[in-house]
């Protein structure tokens, strides 16, 4: 059996939404329903070449058109 995951990444876990049916927030605590499970977020697909932050300011630089 796995151990307990820590408070901080608990809460982590309800700010991004990856325990459902969701807690609520009163105050500082959070309630959670005793049956809350943890969803594993989904992957997300790669981006295309040349749409990174990076790759914009480069071709702004060299004077190509920035995607």
């Amino acid at each position: 059996m796995e151990p307990a995951p820590t408070l901080n990444t608990l809460r982590k876990w309800a700010r991004e939404g990856r325990i459902s049916p969701a807690p609520v927030k009163c105050g500082r605590s959070y309630y959670v329903d005793p049956e809350a499970e943890y969803i594993e977020p989904e992957r997300r697909a790669p981006a295309p070449a040349g749409s990174s932050l990076i790759s914009r300011i480069e071709s702004a630089r060299h004077g190509a058109k920035a995607a």
